[in-house]
């Protein structure tokens, strides 16, 4: 990204305790976020249809959660998602 660019790219890897119940804080950003980084933090599944609303979204990671994978088909709504770890989740090939 650009140093002027109004896109964001947000890490959440300083912040462990961030979970479902904190997505309002990016909501504002909403538009903005191209890159979005919640490893190791506290999210679940349920968290998946609102990152799915992310209409600039192109990279989500989401390792070392406890997602399941249940909610992952949301994400394919998502037309510019380009790339999405889930390395050291519960999420199976199943």
């Amino acid at each position: 990204m650009k140093k002027d660019s109004p896109l964001l790219k947000v890490s959440c890897i300083n912040f462990p305790g961030f979970s479902d119940s904190d997505w309002y804080m990016l909501q504002s950003a909403k538009n903005q976020i191209v890159y979005l980084d919640l490893t190791g933090t506290a999210i679940s599944d349920d968290i998946l249809e609102q990152i799915a609303t992310l209409p600039n979204l192109t990279v989500l990671k989401l390792n070392q959660t406890a997602i399941e994978g249940s909610g992952l088909g949301k994400l394919a709504e998502n037309k510019n998602l380009k790339l999405l770890y889930i390395n050291n989740t519960q999420v199976t090939r199943e």
